[in-house]
């Protein structure tokens, strides 16, 4: 299945192998990706210390550049887990295992509008030196780098 325009949601900071890992595989099976960012505003009530939304649109922006077969997209501001995902446009999302509870919701809710599903593409997750996946929070605590390398 070939999908129009595929979505991909999150916080996206510090952005990692892992995220880069689900927009390369939403570039594979989409026209268009549609990258959901958490407003700033969303992510004060997440607790999380994070750059502004801007800050985080443009480092977005500059990784993509470097990855291979990343034609189009665009990213929205979004308010809550569901963002663009309930548009009729939307044929896909790519998620992480530990996201994937909330496409499932997704698909409820669509269900409930008598809107199709979309198909839910779960990525697994990249791994650091240590065999556990990377995440924000681990290279945010200086665990871990960007690229799951161990920091000594």
């Amino acid at each position: 299945m070939v999908s129009t325009r595929v979505a991909v949601g999150g916080t996206f900071y510090p952005l990692h192998k892992g995220h880069l890992k689900l927009f390369k595989k939403a570039s594979e099976i989409g026209e268009e990706i549609v990258i959901g960012l958490t407003s700033d505003e969303m992510v004060e009530k997440m607790d999380k210390k994070t750059p502004s939304f801007e800050t985080r649109k443009e480092n977005i922006k500059n990784h993509l550049k470097n990855i291979k077969g990343i034609s189009y997209y665009f990213i929205i501001k979004i308010h809550d887990f569901i963002g663009p995902a309930l548009s009729e446009s939307i044929n896909a999302i790519v998620v992480s295992p530990e996201t994937e509870i909330q496409a499932r919701k997704i698909n409820k809710i669509r269900k409930e509008l008598g809107i199709d599903k979309i198909k839910i593409i779960v990525v697994d997750f990249e791994l650091s030196e240590d065999g556990t996946p990377i995440s924000s929070s681990k290279i945010r605590k200086g665990i871990i780098d960007k690229d799951g390398r161990l920091i000594k």
